[in-house]
Order: structure tokens, then C-alpha cells, then sequence
């Protein structure tokens, strides 16, 4: 992805996450005025309402935490001794 691809990904969200992640990004650490958001990204001043609520308490969640994968392999004995003959 070149600069200019990446910077136009930025500049225009395409998902509804990526567009209210942006929406509180313009509000809380942009310090844009309410207005002005609502104008920029198409949303209704009770629907930025209704993202800041959802938000706050927790309900929407931007950057899941990863699950890790399994710690072991899982494979059957049977299986373990059929692939250390084979190797022999």
C-alpha cells in the first residue's frame, strides 16, 4: 500500500467502527467542535450522542484483545509414532 493509500484509508473510513473510532477522535483528542464532526462524517447530533454513550459504557470496542492459539500441539499418539517411524 503506497503513502498516498494509506493516508486516503485514514482520511475516509470506510467500516462503521472506523467511522465512529474517527468520530471520537475528532471530538475528544481533535477537540473539533460537535458541529463541524457531525457535518464531516454524515451522522445526526443524537446519533454522535448515542456513539459518545455507547462508548462510555464500554459498548463499543475498537481494538479487540487477541486470543492466543493453543499452547500444544494437539495430535493423537497414534499419529506421533506414525510420523517418528516415517522419518526413520
Amino acid at each position: 500500500m503506497s503513502k498516498t493509500n494509506i493516508s486516503l484509508y485514514f482520511a475516509n473510513p470506510s467500516t462503521p467502527n472506523h467511522k465512529k473510532y474517527e468520530v471520537l477522535r475528532a471530538l475528544f483528542y481533535e477537540n473539533l467542535p460537535k458541529k463541524e464532526v457531525t457535518d464531516k462524517f454524515g451522522y445526526t447530533n443524537y446519533t454522535v450522542q448515542a456513539i459518545i454513550r455507547d462508548f462510555r459504557q464500554g459498548k463499543l470496542i475498537f481494538f479487540p484483545p487477541k486470543k492466543p492459539g493453543p499452547k500444544d500441539r494437539t495430535i493423537s499418539e497414534e499419529a506421533k509414532t506414525k510420523i517418528i517411524s516415517l522419518r526413520k
